[in-house]
């Protein structure tokens, strides 16, 4: 080797070492950066104080790096989503709920995956209707537990008992239905509770209900059937609203209204008998449209909103003129006429 090339070779030695130290520190930086927000996820809160015991020993064992730990794990649930393996997600995201209790989207991930993708390997109803339950139960039981202010996880609750049990997507709806109105039986004594002497508190307790909250819920939306499960969509859907910034606003007050909907206009299904068929609430009417009209206050800008109003009052109108309740049918008309008419 010529006496240049040594003095090229010995440059490039001394001009990598600085570039590679440059390196070296912003990964550590970086690395570092990761930590602390690791830490700063892992700081104890109200919730994890009083978490179970396998929760607290794994915050204490594993620190800052429980953060580390349940990412990588969350990669890795999301390539078994991706791939179709939804029981071998069960127990990763069992882990990851474990290890980062406040990572909301853990929560609605696993109860989704248990009631709508596990739920449907089962041919008998029963069968599904058991992860179904699981699937309500982790986010009311414990997702909700860890975070009582996350409105993400009220809307997924409230759309399980909108969607999968309340509406007949889902071919075991019937029994969805029948067994929820049964519990619910049972629990109430009936479809409308005796606010005035109430069921014990222990019979409530398992769902997660409050009979002034649902006091307070009748007040504002009218004579409900609590054996239905658009009810309990409506209960879990008010109590996100003062946790919700506009956006996730209008997303529940939806669920609110369409709930109340489908309870105002009556319910039949394709493959419909006399069991699954409710009949039209005109009790129900007026609180109905005073949800659609407070969504639309709050979100004026929104032509989806009373687009949906529109839609809605049309229905009530042909459902209320067959019925013959011209009454009825002219103050829709008002409504409808403020909405269409020509700005």
């Amino acid at each position: 080797m010529t006496h240049t090339t040594h003095r090229i070779a010995g440059w490039i030695r001394r001009a990598a070492l600085p570039l590679l130290i440059l390196i070296l520190l912003g990964a550590s930086a970086l690395f570092q950066q990761r930590l602390h927000e690791a830490q700063r996820r892992a700081a104890p809160n109200a919730a994890v104080q009083t978490a179970s015991p396998r929760v607290t020993f794994i915050t204490m064992v594993l620190g800052g790096f429980r953060g580390l730990v349940a990412d990588a794990l969350w990669i890795r649930a999301a390539r078994m989503q991706q791939e179709g393996r939804y029981f071998e997600m069960v127990q990763l995201a069992n882990w990851i709920t474990q290890l980062e209790p406040q990572f909301t989207e853990v929560w609605a991930f696993s109860a989704w995956n248990l009631a709508y993708n596990i739920s449907i390997y089962f041919n008998r109803p029963e069968d599904r209707w058991r992860w179904v339950q699981s699937g309500i139960a982790l986010l009311r039981d414990e997702g909700l537990a860890y975070n009582p202010h996350e409105p993400d996880l009220y809307y997924e609750l409230a759309w399980m008992f909108a969607h999968k049990i309340g509406s007949f997507t889902d071919n075991a709806h019937i029994y969805y239905k029948e067994q929820w109105a049964e519990a619910m039986r049972k629990a109430l004594g009936g479809p409308h509770p005796d606010y005035l002497h109430p069921p014990a508190p222990e019979r409530l307790a398992p769902y997660r209900m409050n009979i002034a909250f649902m006091q307070a819920i009748e007040e504002q939306y009218g004579p409900l059937d609590w054996l239905r499960p658009q009810t309990q969509a409506i209960y879990w859907a008010f109590q996100g609203l003062p946790f919700a910034d506009p956006f996730m606003r209008t997303r529940l007050q939806r669920l609110i209204y369409q709930s109340m909907a489908v309870m105002t206009l009556g319910e039949t299904t394709p493959d419909a008998d006399e069991a699954d068929w409710y009949p039209p609430n005109p009790a129900l009417l007026p609180y109905t449209l005073r949800a659609y009209e407070q969504a639309i206050q709050d979100a004026p800008d929104n032509p989806s909103l009373q687009q949906a109003y529109v839609n809605f009052l049309e229905m009530a109108v042909e459902i209320y003129r067959t019925a013959g309740d011209q009454n009825t049918v002219q103050k829709l008309f008002q409504s409808l006429e403020k909405y269409t008419a020509p700005q």
